[in-house]
């Protein structure tokens, strides 16, 4: 569905007729799905060009959580994945072939009203012998949408999945305007849907979530524990 399908909807049932506290109940539970897992619809693959002797590349703008970083080899073209390190980085500046990453804030000085961007570090440092070899260095990752804006606007989300958009957003409406039944109602529907969304992403992404899946066969693989939930439980309902 279209942004304007989904708010118009929402409006109908919430019976709220102002257009931008729908669009905005919209968002607000858009934004409340993006953060609370790790779907698989948000999945994106960039590349970085390595240098020579630089530890530091920046990630992509829209970047919000790694899922893996690979090499291919030159031969077949099969993935080699660069690992986590897990909180352990060295601190000598060694050059060589990279074999361990760690992502965290640019430490420049930018003023405050600056988001500071995300950065991946890789050791060994690259040198010209890799990039000869390697001219590319992959990874995939979560990425954080923006909100929906334009009317031809179109979740992210599959278009099975809009309603819980909808029944989110006219309980969030309905319980500011104090509408019991109502909220009631909805809500029930919406954890209903919400549930089926959860499932259908853990089963796609596998029990637990296993990221990246080159690296599940050596050493167990990165495993996030908690189903790739950003808190709280599988079918817990969210708190609006």
């Amino acid at each position: 569905m279209t942004f304007l399908e989904i708010y118009s909807r929402v409006k109908n049932l919430s019976q709220v007729n102002n257009v931008d506290r729908a669009k905005n109940a919209v968002n607000i539970i858009y934004r409340h799905f993006v953060n609370r897992f790790f779907w698989p619809q948000f999945v994106l693959t960039a590349t970085i060009t390595p240098v020579s002797g630089t530890q530091g590349y920046a990630l992509a703008d829209d970047y919000r959580w790694i899922k893996w970083v690979y090499y291919r080899s030159s031969g077949s073209g099969t993935p080699i994945p660069i690992r986590s390190s897990r909180g352990v980085f060295p601190d000598e500046q060694s050059l060589g072939t990279p074999f361990i990453y760690r992502i965290k804030k640019d430490s420049g000085v930018v003023a405050v009203s600056v988001q500071r961007n995300w950065k991946i570090f890789f050791y060994s440092i690259p040198n010209q012998v890799f990039i000869d070899t390697f001219t590319e260095i992959e990874y995939e990752y979560y990425y954080q949408p923006l909100d929906l804006s334009a009317d031809t606007d179109i979740p992210r989300f599959d278009t099975g999945d809009h309603d819980a958009l909808i029944m989110g957003a006219v309980v969030l409406l309905t319980g500011k305007q104090g509408d019991v039944p109502g909220f009631t109602m909805f809500k029930t529907l919406f954890e209903e849907h919400y549930a089926a969304m959860e499932d259908k992403a853990i089963n796609f992404m596998g029990r637990p979530i296993v990221g990246p899946g080159p690296e599940i066969v050596e050493d167990g693989g990165h495993i996030i524990s908690d189903y790739g939930l950003g808190f709280g439980g599988v079918h817990e309902a969210i708190d609006l």
